[in-house]
């Protein structure tokens, strides 16, 4: 129930983030593009094929969080060259905003990490085939 906890919270927090960023860009007066990530999508569709190989096995929770902490790297690495990007434009503002995002994810990754260690503690206990069998 933990993991599904921590997944909602960080949905709404996603929401807000967006919000910050539609804040971002009217600092530096532009227009959001709204451009797809084609690496988001295929850290997402991984995740599926993890979570597929897993389904049923102890080791799901495990899985999911590994396939969540991908996603979640890619956005701190990306909200940290923002958030330098608008420091050396010298907007406080939008660096002060991007910082923010940049922490609730930190945050997130840091709730995942400690999730990760009960889940796999709980998934030890119990026969598990490997994720590389299953493909």
């Amino acid at each position: 129930m933990k993991l599904k906890s921590a997944f909602q919270t960080h949905l709404m927090e996603t929401r807000e983030q967006i919000r910050k960023l539609d804040r971002v860009f009217e600092c530096f007066g532009w227009d959001p593009l709204g451009k797809t990530s084609e690496a988001t999508i295929s850290l997402l569709e991984e995740g599926g094929e993890i979570a597929a190989a897993f389904e049923g096995s102890p080791a799901i929770n495990s899985a999911l969080i590994c396939a969540a902490q991908k996603v979640g790297y890619y956005e701190i690495a990306s909200y940290g060259c923002l958030q330098a990007w608008a420091l050396v434009l010298e907007n406080e503002e939008a660096a002060n905003l991007l910082l923010e995002i940049l922490e609730e994810e930190e945050a997130a990754n840091d709730s995942l990490t400690e999730l990760s260690h009960n889940k796999n503690q709980e998934a030890l206990g119990h026969p598990a085939r490997a994720y590389a069998d299953r493909r």
